[in-house]
């Protein structure tokens, strides 16, 4: 009874080894795709993330820069300014004598 029980180790010599191989090729092969496929899997998501970080960074960026022109606009067009900006140019305000520019005729 103790001969049948402690003695149960397989040892493998290279031959064994190889016919264990070519049996298993398949799930082998099957394990190798597998894992080719996560490891391409988790690189297109990084990618995918990192494409995400940059977008988001160019739209914040592109907010701040349209609130700046808008504000400018708004201040730029109040009346305030307007008339600032007529006396600077000579123009003039409403109810003065309009300029009339002619141009010749080719």
């Amino acid at each position: 009874m103790a001969n049948r029980m402690g003695n149960t180790k397989k040892k493998f010599n290279g031959s064994g080894v190889m016919n264990w191989l070519r049996s298993h090729m398949e799930y082998i092969l099957f394990l190798c795709g597998l894992a080719f496929l996560s490891i391409m899997n988790s690189h297109i998501a990084e990618q995918k993330v990192r494409k995400m970080a940059y977008m988001k960074k160019e739209v914040k960026e592109l907010n701040w820069k349209y609130l700046t022109i808008k504000s400018e606009w708004m201040n730029n067009s109040s009346l305030s300014n307007l008339e600032k900006n007529l006396k600077e140019n000579s123009i003039g305000k409403e109810g003065e004598k309009p300029v009339i520019l002619k141009s010749k005729k080719y």
